[in-house]
């Protein structure tokens, strides 16, 4: 499929928040009997803004911090993201923070990149206080959407085309430069793939000059892993 643009979004907040529920429901996917994400999940959307077409690698991030080790690498290279909360659950809300800061931690340009916050489950009841949310949106230049998605009180193919609609106004110059380097036409993105699969290759664990002992490969690549 030919696109103008590809974009870099992903969801972030803790545990049933229901970012699963709405990742799953843009990628088409069933949403009955949803567990938690275990490490983050992927998937490709398409949407069309100002008669332009975007392919979006979406990204749905585990909310649980035994995972947060492999989450944040995810959070580079980014060019908007979902931010989610409970309504019910304050928890959620002040771990919001936490979430700002890994996001501004992993963010390599010298520019912020757009948010949307959902407030999730406003069909409970509200637990978490109106003013601290409209500080909250006010401080780091939010959209704010309030809904619930299990009673879909919101189009949520809508939320995705506001958050495109900020990138595209603050990122990308009316003749179609980028102000971040995160984003990619059409040709840059197959042309960066193309390299990469031509570089791409076999890695051996054991150098030529001899071969290293498991013990001493283990510790090696353990700055990769996460260890549960």
């Amino acid at each position: 499929m030919r696109y103008d643009y590809v974009l870099k979004i992903i969801l972030v907040g803790d545990s049933n928040t229901g970012k699963s529920f709405f990742f799953n429901k843009l990628a088409e996917r069933p949403t009955d009997n949803l567990s938690s994400t275990v490490g983050v999940d992927f998937s490709i959307v398409y949407q069309t803004v100002y008669d332009k077409e975007f392919r979006i690698n979406l990204w749905d991030t585990a909310g649980q911090e035994r995972f947060h080790c492999i989450v944040d690498s995810y959070f580079r290279n980014i060019n908007g993201f979902i931010l989610f909360f409970d309504v019910n659950e304050p928890s959620s809300f002040y771990a919001l923070q936490r979430w700002i800061y890994k996001i501004d931690e992993q963010n390599k340009c010298n520019h912020d990149h757009p948010m949307v916050l959902i407030g999730n489950k406003n069909d409970l009841p509200h637990k978490v206080d109106q003013n601290d949310i409209i500080a909250f949106t006010e401080k780091y230049n939010l959209v704010y959407v309030e809904m619930s998605l299990k009673k879909n009180s919101v189009n949520i193919n809508d939320i995705l085309e506001i958050l495109i609609s900020r990138i595209y106004k603050t990122l990308i110059t009316p003749d179609g430069k980028f102000f971040c380097s995160n984003i990619k036409s059409y040709e840059d993105y197959h042309h960066i793939r193309k390299k990469q699969s031509l570089s791409n290759q076999p890695i051996s664990l054991h150098k030529a000059e001899g071969k290293k002992s498991d013990k001493n490969w283990m510790m090696s690549m353990q700055k990769y892993f996460c260890f549960l």
